[in-house]
């Protein structure tokens, strides 16, 4: 098979593919969000399994788990993003960034 006819062969399917991600493009991004989340959960439910927990029960306590986690995480770093932002808004411009009005009397003449 000559060199050429391979190139192109892998370019057309190269386009193929590309074409196929395209059509199927709606339907692609929550089949890899279930794909991510399947891997994620899989190890830890096979685990609880091994420990004769039903298949069920252990993935709702994944998920519980995981959301608990979640909610922890919101709960400290939101407080924390909520003053920063206060303290932000509240700082005049001259003070937040050194230098700032240094520039705006030229414009001003």
């Amino acid at each position: 098979m000559s060199r050429w006819l391979r190139v192109g062969g892998y370019g057309l399917g190269l386009l193929g593919t590309a074409y196929l991600l395209y059509l199927l493009r709606q339907g692609l991004a929550p089949s890899l969000l279930a794909s991510a989340i399947t891997y994620v959960v899989e190890p830890p439910v096979k685990a609880l399994e091994r420990k004769q927990v039903p298949r069920v029960a252990a993935i709702l306590m994944v998920y519980a788990g995981g959301l608990a986690v979640l909610a922890l995480a919101a709960w400290v770093v939101i407080p924390v993003l909520m003053a920063e932002l206060k303290s932000l808004s509240s700082a005049p411009a001259a003070r937040a960034s050194p230098g700032y009005g240094q520039w705006l009397p030229a414009f001003s003449r």
